[in-house]
């Protein structure tokens, strides 16, 4: 009787672990990566940039020209889609000319948008604006910012750039005497003054050596 019961517990642990060892392989082959690892994740990863700069010789007095580069660059894994980068300019700036390398752009007022309809991992897509300036800001300082919005594989992706151009509140000194300190309209020179006065001593001694040598003068 001992015996078929032993026989029967041996049965039993035996069952049990034949069980556990088919669980154990099912769940290996269920997982696409084993030994422990996860799958990579994909994303898509914008980094985007603003760079302005004046035209070569100018220094940003109205009339003169800036120049913005906007870059982005696609840092992830995965592509972006739908990409918007939206640039609303200072009310200073008229823009000129809108360039890019890659998607379409639409212009309303100070308003700049460029659409960007696939963005792979790896690439790089690149926008410039030529703008004058048409009045310098009062405190010196010209702001520009861009804003992207673009989806991923896990939804809306977002991302900003910002920079400042320092620009001349005044004319750049030129090194002359401030309109003031020179001759006020209409003013004679030195020189000008010089010439009636060596004219006055001319005719005065003119005179007097015709008096001395007129002889009616004398009678």
């Amino acid at each position: 009787m001992k015996r078929k019961h032993h026989t029967l517990t041996l049965w039993i642990v035996v069952i049990c672990l034949l069980m556990a060892g088919g669980a154990l392989a099912g769940s290996a082959a269920a997982s696409p990566v084993g030994h422990g690892r996860m799958a990579p994740l994909r994303m898509f990863d914008p980094a985007l940039s603003l760079v302005g700069e004046f035209a070569p010789g100018s220094v940003g007095v109205p009339g003169e020209q800036v120049v913005w580069t906007i870059t982005v660059v696609n840092t992830g894994s995965a592509a972006g889609t739908d990409i918007l980068i939206t640039d609303t300019l200072n009310a200073n700036l008229r823009i000129d000319r809108v360039e890019m390398d890659l998607g379409t752009y639409s212009v309303n007022g100070q308003t700049v948008v460029f659409d960007i309809p696939t963005l792979n991992p790896g690439d790089t897509a690149q926008m410039r604006l030529t703008t004058t300036v048409l009045d310098g800001p009062g405190d010196g300082l010209l702001v520009n910012q861009v804003v992207l919005t673009g989806q991923g594989p896990d939804g809306t992706v977002t991302d900003r750039a910002i920079t400042q151009l320092s620009m001349p509140t005044r004319l750049p000194s030129t090194g002359y005497p401030p309109p003031e300190d020179l001759p006020g309209e209409g003013e004679p020179s030195v020189f000008a003054v010089g010439l009636v006065a060596l004219a006055s001593v001319l005719a005065t001694a003119y005179i007097v050596w015709r008096r001395a040598n007129n002889p009616i003068l004398h009678s």
